[in-house]
C-alpha cells in the first residue's frame, strides 16, 4: 500500500512531545507505534485495539470556501493527548499513534498556480478527492486488521 503523504512516527518522536516526569507515567510513554521497518499492513501485529492518526489539512475547509485553520488542530491535540497521565481507565496500551498525513505540497501547488478564486476553489475540490482516496486506503488497512481507526 502506497501512502505518499503519510508520515509514520517513531517512539522517540512521541516521547519528544511528552513531558516526562518522575513518578508519573504519561500516555505518550505507553502508546504503541509501528516500527520504521514495518509496513502499514502490519497493523495486525499491534496489540492496540485503536489506531490513531492525524489529518492536519485545510484543503477540505477551503474547498467549501471556509476559513483555514484546522491544519494546526492535530499538533495541539497530540501534545495534550500524549501528556495525559496514564490511569486505570486509559493506560495507553490499547492505543497506537501511527502518524499523520502531510498534504502541504498539494496546498502549496494550488496556492502558487491558481490564478483566480474560482480556479483555487475548483483545484481544492479536486484535491479533496485524492486526499479522501489516500485516507481511505489507510482506514481500510486498519480495519482489515481488526483494529478501530481514529482520525
Amino acid at each position: 500500500m502506497q501512502l505518499p503523504h503519510f508520515k509514520f512516527y517513531s517512539k522517540n518522536e512521541l516521547l519528544s512531545l511528552t513531558n516526562l516526569r518522575r513518578f508519573e507515567t504519561k500516555l505518550g510513554e505507553r502508546l504503541q507505534v509501528l516500527n520504521a521497518n514495518q509496513s502499514p499492513e502490519s497493523f495486525v501485529q499491534l496489540d492496540a485495539e485503536y489506531v490513531l492518526f492525524g489529518i492536519p489539512e485545510d484543503i477540505g475547509v477551503q474547498a467549501n470556501d471556509g476559513i483555514p485553520g484546522a491544519s494546526t488542530a492535530w499538533t495541539s491535540f497530540l501534545q495534550y493527548f500524549l501528556n495525559i497521565q496514564s490511569n486505570d481507565f486509559l493506560n495507553g496500551d490499547e492505543i497506537a499513534v501511527i502518524g499523520h498525513f502531510d498534504f502541504n505540497d498539494i496546498e502549496n501547488l494550488i496556492d502558487q498556480n491558481a490564478a483566480t478564486k474560482e480556479e483555487k476553489l475548483a483545484a481544492y475540490r479536486h484535491a479533496v478527492i485524492a486526499i479522501d482516496e489516500e485516507v481511505e486506503k489507510l482506514v481500510k488497512a486498519i480495519t482489515a486488521s481488526g483494529k478501530t481507526p481514529i482520525a
